[in-house]
């Protein structure tokens, strides 16, 4: 459930993205000017609610208005209206249907120092011979994390740079901007990361300044606490300790984004051979590890590639099937899935 909001979330982003590439100049298309047989008019009429943080002129927010469905519910993708919102139309003639709307101080998702985004992102149906007016309120639309690394963190970790991965894009954050400034990121979940190895991942959500103190310790529990701000934004402190490389399940390791070196552990049920997985020895090029016996499906299993003779002999499929194994590598895309390649180390239980 959470890989299917996250998804809507990235689509409904790239929409509005998409549309607001020319956001420079104010654009209405034609059928917002005459009304085009076949389809009922609507109105949409679009004010700000409040303004919570100061200093903000919502007149020179970005805007788009893109209808996603028609009046029957079939997907669309139809722009109406991208531009600054002090030019909006004051009755906005649109098709009817399910509109996104977005009004944002700053149309980036990619993650970065000291930028905070302002603004909403509604969806609103559009009745045909209705009117619809939508008031829009400006918060902030982001997330924000102050990192802190304890003295025990930065020694252990001296000789690397912390990379946080997002589906939008890395941000480095190097242990010498320790406590010193605050990323922001679109919510959603990130990945934490010091030299390609993957440490933990955190759930951020819109609004919040998230100070996150990291430590090196053997407690891998969290505590965190809420700290009122004002209306629209909440502090959020954390203490994520971390003492070594944690070992994922071969269900965690499928949802990390390629690239990172993880170590995993799953039990061999088979190979890839033909493109297909089965429980043979058909190849020594590779085994496969499952969280559960009898599991063949190619979006639930990680293939391992083998590549030099060592492992080839320690991991030989007849030696190790049923067996539990724990291995350290890369997760890239090989045999059409998510695999693990380029071993550094391996155990069998």
């Amino acid at each position: 459930m959470k890989r299917n909001v996250l998804m809507g979330k990235i689509a409904s982003i790239g929409v509005c993205a998409a549309a607001m590439l020319a956001a420079s100049c104010n654009w209405l298309p034609e059928n917002q000017k005459e009304k085009e047989g076949g389809e009922p008019e609507a109105t949409l009429m679009l004010n700000f609610a409040d303004t919570k943080a100061s200093g903000l002129d919502t007149d020179e927010f970005h805007l788009t208005v893109v209808r996603t469905e028609n009046e029957n519910r079939a997907p669309v993708s139809d722009t109406f209206y991208f531009g600054k919102f002090r030019d909006r139309p004051s009755e906005m003639k649109v098709k009817a249907g399910l509109y996104l709307i977005c009004a944002l101080s700053d149309t980036t998702s990619m993650p970065a120092m000291e930028t905070p985004v302002y603004g909403d992102r509604v969806s609103v149906t559009a009745n045909g011979g209705g009117k619809s007016e939508v008031n829009l309120r400006c918060k902030m639309t982001n997330s924000g994390v102050k990192f802190t690394f304890s003295p025990e963190f930065a020694e252990r970790y001296k000789s690397g740079t912390p990379v946080i991965i997002t589906p939008y894009g890395r941000l480095s954050y190097p242990l010498s901007r320790s406590g010193k400034g605050i990323a922001y990121f679109d919510s959603g979940t990130i990945h934490f990361t010091i030299d390609g190895s993957y440490l933990f991942s955190k759930e951020l959500v819109a609004g919040e300044i998230r100070h996150l103190k990291i430590d090196a310790s053997s407690d891998m529990g969290g505590l965190g606490f809420t700290i009122s701000l004002d209306e629209s934004v909440s502090e959020v402190e954390d203490i994520q300790k971390v003492d070594e490389i944690p070992v994922l399940n071969v269900a965690a390791a499928k949802e990390m984004p390629r690239g990172l070196s993880v170590t995993v552990r799953g039990k061999v049920v088979g190979v890839v051979s033909n493109g297909k997985v089965v429980a043979e020895a058909a190849v020594s090029s590779n085994i496969v590890l499952a969280d559960h016996n009898g599991e063949y499906t190619t979006a639930n299993v990680l293939p391992v590639e083998l590549k030099n003779s060592q492992q080839k002999k320690d991991l030989a499929f007849d030696s190790v099937v049923g067996k539990y194994v724990t291995v350290t590598g890369t997760l890239e895309k090989r045999y059409d899935t998510t695999s693990l390649l380029n071993i550094t180390a391996y155990a069998v239980e």
